[in-house]
């Protein structure tokens, strides 16, 4: 007789609950993880792109890449330059493709190619250079007895006088190359040689990476103020960390403060962050001049073109006053200014003899009665006028001076909103009055508060300009229009980038308020553009720009206190909506990107797309990031949904192993159970 397992009145039945709960539970385990993953895979694989594909300049093919284990890469134009390198462990020159191999590299030398750049940047070179390790710049600071990074990077780079040429510092800043700081010097190299020999120039930044000293420099220049645009494309796809086989790892920051900890780091600067919210303006204006009772001239236009910037992420912008507010007496102005004849004319029937005509100061002053007639004696009838706000990268154009005349201005309301002015600070004559030299000096700020119907916009946030000192580094974004020349394509706007200092902070002339002067250079068209600081943060507008008829001196740009625009907001009782999620997502995108995760990059991108399909960036670096994807550059984060969903799977794989095992099991000892019991 077979003998009974223990406890046999466990067996008495033909299963447990249990057991066959543990079973099935696996097998809904299974299910559920198949499926499941097969949903996170199948949707990453068919979202669909968003973004239109960026206009190619030049062949791909002709891209070749430079790949340093010591921690750095970049990408140059092969049929544009030569490039050759030295590595720690080889004694012969790397050139080709056997620079992105990634060795050792601790130099890499960029030239151009004189069939393929003409004029006198081929005489430049471009070059990076860091060492094995940090051992011998750590040896040099120590025993220098150097507080900070900067002071000994400077010496430890010092360029040697030799028997050719003599060096002199000529400037010290800091600079950004994708979004990272360095120290940034400009030598003079004076010759020692040939009377006639004039001298040069070279750029040096120099920073740290991963505890290694680098150095990147431009030399051969013909000018100390700007490096050639020929080596932006260079510089823009430098990248620093541990490089892999096909990408960097940004394991450390590049920057000047070491390898410290990140709440020890300050805030960079990335233009690419808050230039979206620059806008261009554009106010037209048409009527019939009525002056002193009869109509002057009939039927005219006038219009003007500035910048502005989004405060809020409903629809508030910034600029200047002179940039949306135009009136009779303005125009008026205008025709005078643009027409001498007519100037002359104007100015013999006030009275104003020819020899007086020439005298510019006699002439403001005449100009400045204009602004002072009343409306019954200067007026514009018949009034139509609209102001308008490019949001993105499509130009506000007419086919035809009617067009222009008439305001049937063509737009896309995606893309270009009419704004309506909420409040002005401004008085038109008080540039004239400056001019002539009197005490009275400005009597409002220049500075306009519009508004256009929209929301989920970028932003730029508004600074304690308080805080600001001397000889801070700043940023001017705007929309010059010198800018749009016969050397481009003006099909799309772009915003240009001014670098530059405070060079000085001063009262304006009869007033409290302040202005800030800068070295940075604007024109026509900048008016109203955000000055920004290293924060990013607009301080100020700026508003003017001054030359006298001194030909040597230089030309001084001055920048509004923003503070001017915040009494304006205030008087307005306008509360600013600085919440934006548009604003936030992008730069969660641009952190991402910058660390090459650039599958997370592309869910952010998406959404500020979503958002806001004006955005004048996301298209170029959605694009990058879905290159830099199929190239197998992209480090991808952990999916922790698609982890659990797999460890369910195995979890249910293994209570589906169990359960049966246990149900057999207990099969066996139910049968003989069952068996001893018929036996009895």
């Amino acid at each position: 007789m077979t003998s009974l397992p223990k406890h046999p009145k466990k067996h008495h039945k033909p299963f447990r609950i249990h057991h066959v709960t543990l079973f099935f539970t696996g097998i809904f385990l299974i299910i559920i993880s198949v499926f499941g993953v097969g949903f996170i895979l199948g949707k990453s694989g068919s979202d669909d792109i968003f973004i239109a594909p960026p206009v190619q300049d030049r062949q791909t093919s002709s891209l070749k890449e430079v790949k340093s284990s010591l921690g750095f890469q970049f990408e140059y134009d092969a049929e544009s330059f030569y490039a050759e390198g030295q590595a720690a462990n080889r004694t012969d020159t790397l050139s080709g493709d056997s620079l992105s191999s990634g060795e050792k590299l601790t130099k890499v030398s960029v030239s151009p190619n004189p069939n393929a750049i003409n004029g006198e940047e081929v005489l430049s070179e471009f070059s990076i250079e860091t060492e094995e390790n940090g051992q011998a710049f750590e040896n040099f600071k120590t025993n220098g007895g150097y507080e900070n990074n900067n002071q000994a990077l400077e010496d430890y780079y010092a360029p040697d006088e030799d028997e050719y040429f003599s060096y002199e510092k000529q400037t010290t800043s800091s600079r950004q190359i994708n979004g990272k700081k360095f120290l940034s010097l400009v030598y003079k190299q004076a010759p020692k040689f040939g009377s006639g020999s004039k001298p040069i120039y070279q750029t040096v930044w120099l920073g740290l990476n991963q505890g290694r000293p680098v150095k990147i420099q431009i030399k051969g220049l013909l000018d100390s103020k700007k490096a050639p645009d020929i080596y932006t494309p260079i510089q823009n796809s430098l990248e620093f960390g541990a490089v892999t086989s096909s990408a960097i790892e940004p394991l450390a920051l590049f920057g000047l403060i070491g390898e410290e900890d990140d709440e020890n780091k300050e805030d960079i600067l990335d233009v690419n962050a808050i230039s979206p919210a620059v806008v261009k303006i554009y106010h037209f204006i048409c009527g019939h001049l009525v002056l002193e009772g009869k109509a002057y001239g009939g039927d005219v236009c006038g219009a003007s073109v500035g910048s502005g910037f989004l405060i809020s992420s409903d629809g508030y912008i910034a600029t200047n006053g002179h940039v949306v507010a135009k009136d009779a007496a303005d125009i008026l102005v205008g025709e005078f200014l643009s027409n001498p004849a007519l100037l002359a004319q104007f100015a013999i029937s006030e009275g104003l003899t020819p020899e007086q005509i020439g005298q510019g100061d006699v002439i403001a002053s005449l100009l400045a009665k204009i602004y002072d007639l009343p409306q019954s004696e200067l007026r514009l009838e018949n009034k139509d006028e609209v102001i308008l706000a490019a949001l993105g990268e499509e130009p506000v154009t007419a086919d035809s001076e009617k067009e222009i005349r008439t305001l049937k201005i063509k737009l896309d309301e995606d893309f270009v909103k009419e704004a309506q002015i909420v409040d002005i600070d401004y008085e038109p004559k008080d540039l004239l009055t400056i001019e002539q030299k009197t005490e009275d000096g400005f009597s409002a700020s220049d500075v306009a508060l519009l508004k256009i119907d929209a929301q989920q916009t970028p932003l730029i946030r508004l600074a304690d300009s308080s805080t600001l000192q001397q000889n801070a580094e700043i940023s001017l974004i705007g929309f010059p229009s010198d800018a749009e020349n016969n050397l481009i394509s003006n099909a799309s706007l772009s915003p240009s980038v001014t670098n530059g200092t405070i060079s000085s902070i001063r009262n304006a002339k009869g007033s409290e308020s302040r202005l800030f002067q800068t070295d940075a250079d604007a024109s026509q068209g900048s008016s109203g553009s955000p000055a920004v600081s290293e924060s990013g943060q607009a301080f100020g507008i700026l508003t003017y720009r001054f030359k006298d008829n001194t030909q040597t001196n230089a030309a001084k740009s001055y920048i509004r206190d923003i503070t001017d625009l915040k009494k304006l907001i205030s008087d307005n009782e306008v509360a600013l909506n600085t919440e934006s999620e548009t604003q936030e997502h992008w730069e969660e995108g641009l952190r991402l990107f910058n660390q090459s995760r650039y599958s997370a990059a592309l869910a952010e991108f998406k959404i500020v797309y979503d958002n806001y399909p004006a955005h004048r960036l996301v298209n170029t670096y959605g694009s990058q990031a879905q290159k830099a994807i199929r190239e197998g550059k992209d480090i991808k984060d952990t999916d922790y949904s698609l982890l659990g969903l797999i460890y369910g799977g195995i979890a249910g794989f293994v209570g589906v192993i169990l359960g049966a095992a246990l149900i057999a099991h207990h099969h066996k000892s139910h049968q003989a159970y069952k068996k001893e019991q018929i036996e009895n």
